[in-house]
């Protein structure tokens, strides 16, 4: 090869539309499900969520719509090893929530560190612990 020539790669169209994700071990067992970046229109459609409660809540977002924008960014985010959704419904996502308060913030957080969103500020992240189950 000549000296100063680059050379081009061409990514795979399909590793090119996977989107980040991270795996998110839920028991002892290590099982759980992935977790994926929030993109473009999910991303702004979950902050516009967030703006609507804060101006409906006031100053602080109230318990139970942080426990709804966690189940919502989970919905958005929790997916299979292919990047489809692990959820199929925001039904399911109230079950998985309805089982376990901790588990769902779990998976919140890591979507929200996975799409680069920083601390949880805006869900609860200090639920009383009498209100949790695992």
């Amino acid at each position: 090869m000549a000296k100063g020539k680059a050379i081009h790669v061409v990514i795979n169209k399909k590793e090119l539309l996977l989107p980040k994700m991270e795996f998110l071990p839920l028991n002892e067992a290590g099982a759980g499900f992935f977790v994926k970046e929030l993109g473009g229109k999910s991303l702004l459609g979950y902050k516009e969520l967030i703006e609507k409660f804060e101006k409906s809540d006031g100053e602080e977002i109230s318990d139970i719509h942080g426990i709804e924008l966690m189940a919502e960014l989970v919905l958005l985010t929790a997916c299979n090893p292919d990047g489809t959704p692990y959820f199929v419904s925001k039904d399911e996502v109230d079950l998985f929530a309805e089982k376990s308060l901790n588990q769902l913030q779990l998976a919140a957080d890591k979507a929200m560190e996975v799409s680069g969103m920083g601390a949880t500020q805006n869900l609860k992240n200090d639920v009383p612990a009498s209100s949790t189950t695992d």
